[in-house]
């Protein structure tokens, strides 16, 4: 029955599923510890008028509602595929048919300035989603091979996926999403806080298209001890830098809608 459920995970659409839950999850933690007083508390009122039963619950409905005949347009929001050769991000060509960056700053514009509570609620998720998918390697890649999905690779004896690798396998050793952004957040130098704080989405993008130039050039094809700890202290940094960025993102686009809301009601 697990070669049977693992060989099916190989086969199955994840382009669109990131981190997974934990990854998600942790990212959304992190990002809350940094949050102003303020932006929490707009936070809060956002995840009960939806509802969302939690801000980690929130982080990961954007891949549950995909397949909805009303989310079914955001498919191809989570991703951006480049070409192989590609040194950097160019949105004319590697977004005009929509992805992650476009949708990003889109449901940060809903999020500070739509008039409907649950709109703002809903992207609010998007957002959290989104810095999260942004910063999975894998979603930044290549269209050839759906992002690393159709790449084979063995884990601990069995057939999975890159793709399903580094959103899930590459966490499989760590604690749930709170111990696991509790660890990140006590071994992160606060410098680090104020360097990564004033990057935007192209800088993110970036990173993940170096690293996935980097495992594609590895090529692996099996996944050893030594390479699950290195690829799993890289995922490491890609969520507490996620979760740093969205915190200041959301700190400052709350703050902003809070603002314009003042100014409105004069």
């Amino acid at each position: 029955m697990k070669k049977c459920f693992i060989s099916l995970l190989l086969l199955l659409p994840l382009q669109c599923l990131a981190w997974g839950s934990k990854g998600h999850a942790t990212v959304a933690d992190i990002a809350w510890q940094f949050l102003t007083p303020e932006a929490r508390q707009q936070v809060d009122m956002l995840l009960k008028s939806y509802p969302f039963e939690s801000l980690q619950q929130a982080a990961n409905w954007p891949d549950h509602i995909r397949k909805q005949d009303e989310f079914k347009h955001t498919g191809n929001w989570h991703y951006v595929n480049l070409p192989r050769d590609a040194k950097y991000y160019l949105a004319s060509r590697d977004c005009a048919q929509g992805c992650v960056v476009k949708a990003f700053n889109l449901m940060l514009q809903q999020l500070s300035n739509a008039a409907d509570i649950k709109k703002r609620a809903e992207a609010l998720a998007f957002v959290i989603h989104f810095v999260g998918d942004m910063h999975q390697p894998l979603h930044v890649s290549y269209a050839d091979d759906k992002g690393g999905n159709s790449y084979p690779l063995i884990f601990k004896g069995e057939t999975v996926n890159l793709h399903y690798y580094w959103d899930t396998l590459v966490l499989s050793e760590d604690p749930d999403d709170a111990a696991l952004a509790s660890s990140l957040i006590r071994e992160m130098p606060d410098a680090q806080i104020v360097d990564w704080r004033e990057d935007d989405a192209q800088v993110w993008i970036d990173e993940s298209r170096q690293i996935t130039a980097q495992i594609y050039a590895n090529a692996p094809d099996k996944v050893t001890d030594i390479m699950l700890q290195q690829d799993r202290q890289l995922a490491h940094q890609r969520l507490i830098k996620a979760g740093v960025r969205l915190a200041f993102q959301l700190n400052q686009t709350l703050k902003l809608h809070s603002i314009a809301k003042a100014h409105s009601s004069q």
